[in-house]
C-alpha cells in the first residue's frame, strides 16, 4: 500500500478543492481517501503537502501518427520508433492519463497498441481512425496517408474501416486552405451524407476547420465539437456556435509553440527535462531546427512567400501571438 500525506484534492465532482487529504493506494486502485487515514506497519508514505491532486487529465487533439521534428532529429526508422514507443510515457509524467487521437493509420496504430500490449506506459488511446476529407483537399494535399473521397459508397467503406479499428466517432475535414489557396470542400450532398452515415454507425461527427467562413457550412455536420478553434474572431460564427451548443476544442498550443523561438529557457525547466524525452528537447533548444520547421510550415500554408521570410524569427512570432489572441 501506498499512501499520499497532506495533498489539496480536486475530486472532479465540481466542489472546493479539498486541503490536507490522505489518498491510500493498492495495487492500481485509489482504496481510501481522508484525513489522517490509519495504515497498516509498513505502509509507504510520502508527504506531498503543498501539491494538488486532480483527476487525470484528457487531451482532446492529439497525433500519435509521428515523433514531433522527426524529420529534423537525424534518426534512423527504429530509433524514431523506441522515441515514440517513449513519448507516450511524456503524456502520464505530464498528468494526461486519457488522449483522443484525430487522425492515425491502421498501421501506426497497431503499433502503438503493440507497445501497450508489451506494457509501455501509456495513456488510454481513443482514436477518430482515419480522417475523411474530400479528394483535392485536406488532408490528402498534404499527406500521402490519407487519401480523400468523393462518393457516399467511399464514406461508407472508410466508415466500416474505422469502426473495425475501433474509433470512437468520425474526423471530417473542412479546409480551403491559407493565403488564396483553394483546397476543395465536401458540398452540401456528400455532408449528409456523411452525417447519416456516421449516425448509422453510432460514430460522432468531429470537424476540422479552420476559419469562421468554414465553421458555419460545417455546422449542418452536427457534430459533436469542432477540433480547432476559429483562428480569427468573427461574430456571426460565434453567434452559430452559441446557439448550436457545439463544443470548440481551442488547440492553443497550435499558436502558442512556435512562441518558444523567443523563451527558450521554458525549455530548461526542471519538470520539462522530467518529461520531456531529451532528444525532442535538444531540438526544441537549437535554432537552426526552428528555423527548419518554419519553412516547412511556411512552404504548406503559404507557397509563394520567399523563402526568406519563414527563417525571420520575428515575423513568425508575430503572426504567433496574433493568433493566439484571436483565438482567446
Amino acid at each position: 500500500m501506498l499512501v499520499l500525506r497532506g495533498a489539496t484534492l480536486i475530486d472532479g465532482t465540481g466542489g472546493p478543492g479539498r486541503p490536507d487529504t490522505d489518498i491510500a493506494i493498492e495495487g492500481d486502485r485509489i482504496v481510501a481517501i481522508g484525513s489522517a487515514l490509519p495504515v497498516p506497519p509498513g505502509t509507504a508514505e510520502v508527504d506531498v503537502r503543498g501539491t494538488w491532486i486532480v483527476p487525470g487529465l484528457i487531451d482532446t487533439h492529439v497525433h500519435l501518427m509521428h515523433v514531433p521534428g522527426q524529420d529534423w532529429l537525424g534518426l534512423g526508422t527504429a530509433e524514431l520508433d523506441e522515441l515514440g514507443r517513449r513519448q507516450l510515457a511524456s503524456y502520464v509524467a505530464a498528468g494526461v492519463t486519457t488522449v483522443l487521437d484525430a487522425g492515425i493509420a491502421p498501421d501506426r496504430l497497431a503499433q502503438l497498441r503493440g507497445y501497450v500490449d508489451a506494457g509501455a506506459v501509456a495513456p488510454r488511446i481513443l482514436v477518430l481512425g482515419q480522417i475523411l476529407g474530400p479528394s483535392g483537399g485536406y488532408p490528402e494535399v498534404v499527406s500521402s496517408v490519407f487519401r480523400g473521397v468523393d462518393t457516399p459508397d467511399e464514406v461508407r467503406s472508410l466508415l466500416d474501416g474505422n469502426v473495425a479499428l475501433g474509433a470512437i466517432g468520425t474526423k471530417v475535414t473542412f479546409e480551403r486552405g491559407y493565403a488564396g489557396q483553394d483546397w476543395t470542400l465536401f458540398d452540401p450532398a456528400m455532408r449528409a451524407a456523411i452525417r447519416e452515415e456516421s449516425a448509422a454507425r453510432s460514430l460522432p461527427v468531429f470537424v476540422h476547420a479552420m476559419s469562421p467562413e468554414e465553421f458555419l457550412p460545417a455546422l449542418d455536420l452536427a457534430p459533436r465539437a469542432f477540433l480547432h478553434g476559429p483562428e480569427h474572431v468573427d461574430r456571426a460564427m460565434t453567434a452559430a456556435l452559441a446557439a448550436s451548443g457545439t463544443p470548440v476544442v481551442p488547440t492553443l498550443t497550435l499558436y502558442d509553440a512556435p512562441l518558444l523561438a523567443a523563451n527558450r529557457r521554458a525549455l530548461d525547466e526542471p519538470w520539462v527535462a522530467a518529461v520531456v524525452p531529451p532528444e525532442l528537447l535538444a531540438a526544441g533548444r537549437d535554432r537552426a531546427t526552428a528555423v527548419k520547421s518554419r519553412r516547412a510550415l511556411a512552404e504548406l500554408a503559404v507557397p509563394w512567400a520567399p523563402g526568406w521570410l519563414a527563417g525571420i524569427g520575428f515575423s513568425a512570432r508575430m503572426i504567433a501571438r496574433g493568433r493566439l489572441h484571436d483565438a482567446v
